[in-house]
C-alpha cells in the first residue's frame, strides 16, 4: 500500500485531485444549512458504481480540534505548502477573504464527495453542499455562473459546471460530468420513487453509524486502499481521533472463534515487554487474519504456519515488528531493516517441533518447484541448534540483486516453552529469532511486572468493551504501532539512501521516505481492536493519540493510561 501511495504521489495524482476538489469547493459560497444528513445518508444520491464517497459535517468545528492533534497540524501544514493551498490563497485574496474562514463559509456544515473510476476518462467526480436560498443569487453573480437552463451554471474560469437540486448545490468539472448528470437526477427526484439503483442499495450500514457525533463518514471500495467495500466514520476528540470500519456489505462467514482474545497475567506481561520493545505488535485469537499474512501466502501457500500445527495450535497468536542489523558476513551489518516475527501459542512442545519440521520441509520444496527458473541452488530446510531454518538466500539474491532488505529474509523457527504455555515462533532472521523468543522465554509464565501486568489486563478489557456494541460481540485483535519509532526507523534508511538507491536516485528516495517518516512521526501511538459479530463480521476501532512516555506505553497500546 505503501509503495502505491508513492506512486500515485509521484505521478501528480494527489496534487491533481486536491485542487479539483477544492476548486469544486469554490463553488459551495452560497450559504449553508444547519440541517445536515446523517452519516452515508447521501448514499441515495449516488450511482452503484461510485468507489469513493466522503461526507464531512460541521467543518468549521472539525478542522480546529483536527489542528490540535500533530497529524492534523501536519495536514495544515502540507496543504498550505501545496499547490493546492497556494491556489486557495490566491482565489480567497481575489475575494477580499481570509483563506481559512472563506474555506469554513465555502465548505459549509454539510459537504459529500462522491468520485468514481471512468476508465480513460479518469476520474469523474462531484461535490455536493446543503444551501440557503436567500443567498445563492448574491454568490451566483459574485462568481460570474453562467445560466445553461435548468438550475444549471457554468463557472468558465474555473472550468466547473453547478445546477440547484434543493437543498443541495452540485459542482463538477464541466469536461467530466458523467457523475454530475446522475446524480443530479436522482438528487431533482429525491422523496420519489426511485426510478434508478443507487449505492444505498448496496451498503449495510451498522446501526452505530448513525451516531451523530460522527463528523466524517467515508465509503471506499477502490484499490489499492482497501481490499473490500468498507464504511467509516471518524470522530476528531480534543486528545486524538477515533476511527470506526465495517465492512459496506457483510457477509455471512463461519462463526467466531471458540474463545474470545483474553489477557491473563502471564500474557499481559509478555504483551508489555513486546510492546515497549518494538514497532508493532498485534494480538490475535485464532482465525484472525494479521499484517501481511494474505500477501506473504499468496505468493507462498504453503508457508501457512497454523495449518501445519493442525490441532496442536493454541488460540493466541503474535505478530510482531521489529529492526535488526546484520550479521558477521553482512556488508551492511549496521545498517537497520524490519525484522518479522509471528509466533502461535501451541499445547505440546515435541509434537509442535515435529509438525515445524515438516512445514519447514514442504515450503523448501514449494519454493524450489515455483521459483525453479529463478534460483542458482536449491533452497533447503535444516536443523539449528535452536529450531530449523528455511534457507532463502538463493531465490533473494537471485530476485533482489543483494538489496538489503531481501538479502538478510529468511524462514527461520524455534519453539520457546516455559513451564505455563509454549509457542512455535517463526521469524525473518536468525538473531530477530532468539531476541523475540528470549523475550518470551523470560515473561510468559514468570512472576515477571506484577502491577503492570494488572494494569494491561485491565487496560485490554476496557479497549475491548469500548469496541464491542453487542452482547454477542467476541474481541479477536489488538493491535499497536509506535508512530515515532516508525519514522526514526524510515530515516535511518534515508541516512543510508546510498545502499537502498542508485546515486541518481538516492535524493528522490530520501525525499520520499523522509516525507512517509513525517507521516509516521504525527500519527502517535495507532491502536485498533477488532470485533467479530455472531455472524462472523469483523469491525475494526481505532485510536490516534499522542504518543505517552515510555513507562507507560505497555498500558496506552492497549486502551490504558497511568503508571505506578
Amino acid at each position: 500500500m505503501a509503495q502505491a501511495l508513492e506512486t500515485r504521489c509521484s505521478q501528480g495524482w494527489l496534487p491533481k485531485l486536491g485542487l479539483a476538489r477544492l476548486a469544486a469547493a469554490c463553488a459551495l459560497a452560497m450559504g449553508v444549512s444547519a440541517a445536515a444528513a446523517p452519516p452515508f445518508g447521501a448514499a441515495e444520491l449516488a450511482p452503484p458504481d461510485v468507489d469513493l464517497l466522503v461526507q464531512v459535517r460541521g467543518l468549521d468545528e472539525v478542522w480546529p480540534r483536527l489542528e490540535r492533534t500533530a497529524i492534523g497540524r501536519l495536514l495544515a501544514e502540507r496543504i498550505a505548502k501545496s499547490e493546492l493551498g497556494r491556489s486557495w490563497e490566491r482565489f480567497a485574496e481575489a475575494h477580499g477573504e481570509e483563506p481559512r474562514s472563506l474555506a469554513f463559509a465555502l465548505l459549509g456544515k454539510d459537504a459529500v464527495w462522491m468520485a468514481r473510476e471512468a476508465g480513460d476518462d479518469g476520474e469523474q467526480w462531484v461535490l455536493l453542499s446543503r444551501v440557503e436560498a436567500e443567498t445563492k443569487g448574491d454568490r451566483l453573480a459574485a462568481w460570474r455562473a453562467r445560466p445553461l437552463g435548468g438550475g444549471q451554471y457554468l463557472v468558465a474560469a474555473e472550468g466547473l459546471v453547478l445546477a440547484e437540486a434543493p437543498p443541495w448545490l452540485l459542482v463538477a468539472s464541466a469536461a467530466r460530468r458523467g457523475l454530475f448528470d446522475e446524480v443530479l437526477q436522482r438528487a431533482e427526484a429525491a422523496g420519489a420513487t426511485p426510478a434508478h439503483a443507487s449505492l444505498q442499495d448496496r451498503l449495510e450500514p451498522p446501526a452505530h453509524f448513525v451516531d451523530e457525533r460522527a463528523c466524517i463518514s467515508a465509503y471506499l471500495d477502490r484499490a489499492p486502499w482497501v481490499t473490500q467495500p468498507t464504511l467509516a466514520t471518524v470522530a476528531v476528540g480534543e486528545r486524538g481521533i477515533a476511527i470506526e470500519l465495517d465492512p459496506a456489505r457483510p457477509e455471512q462467514r463461519p462463526g467466531p472463534p471458540a474463545e474470545p482474545l483474553s489477557f491473563d497475567r502471564p500474557f499481559a506481561q509478555l504483551a508489555g515487554s513486546l510492546q515497549r520493545d518494538h514497532l508493532a505488535v498485534v494480538f490475535s485469537a485464532g482465525g484472525v487474519d494479521l499484517p501481511l499474512g494474505g500477501e506473504w501466502l499468496a505468493a507462498l501457500p504453503e508457508a501457512a504456519v497454523t495449518p501445519a500445527l493442525g490441532s496442536v495450535a493454541g488460540p493466541r497468536r503474535i505478530w510482531v515488528l521489529g529492526e535488526t542489523c546484520g550479521g558477521r558476513r553482512d556488508p551492511d551489518r549496521s545498517l537497520k531493516t524490519p525484522a518479522v516475527a509471528f509466533a502461535v501459542e501451541v499445547h505440546e512442545e515435541e509434537r509442535a517441533t515435529n509438525r515445524l519440521e515438516h512445514w519447514a520441509e514442504s515450503v523448501a520444496v514449494a519454493v524450489n518447484r515455483r521459483f525453479a527458473d529463478s534460483i542458482e541452488s536449491p533452497v533447503t530446510a535444516s536443523p539449528t541448534p535452536w529450531g530449523g531454518r528455511v534457507d532463502l538466500e538463493p531465490l533473494m539474491r537471485s530476485l533482489s540483486g543483494g538489496h538489503p532488505l531481501a538479502r538478510r529474509a529468511r524462514l527461520v523457527w524455534t519453539v520457546a516453552a516455559d513451564p505455563d504455555r509454549h509457542w512455535a515462533v517463526v521469524a525473518s532472521e536468525p538473531a530477530w529469532l532468539r531476541s523475540i523468543a528470549g523475550t518470551i522465554e523470560s515473561h510468559a509464565g514468570g512472576p515477571g511486572e506484577g502491577s503492570l501486568a494488572d494494569r494491561l489486563i485491565e487496560a485490554s478489557q476496557q479497549a475491548m468493551d469500548a469496541a464491542t456494541r453487542d452482547p454477542l460481540d467476541l474481541p479477536v485483535q489488538q493491535g499497536w504501532v509506535r508512530g515515532d519509532a516508525v519514522a526514526e526507523h524510515l530515516r535511518g534508511w534515508c541516512r543510508n539512501a546510498d545502499r537502498f538507491a542508485s546515486p541518481e536516485r538516492c535524493e528522490e528516495f530520501k525525499v520520499r521516505w523522509n516525507s512517509l517518516a513525517e507521516w509516521a512521526d504525527s500519527l502517535g501511538e495507532v491502536q485498533w481492536t477488532v470485533v467479530r459479530s455472531p455472524s462472523g463480521t469483523l469491525r475494526t476501532s481505532i485510536q490516534l493519540q499522542s504518543p505517552s512516555s515510555a513507562v507507560d506505553r505497555g498500558v496506552s497500546a492497549l486502551g490504558g493510561s497511568g503508571s505506578d
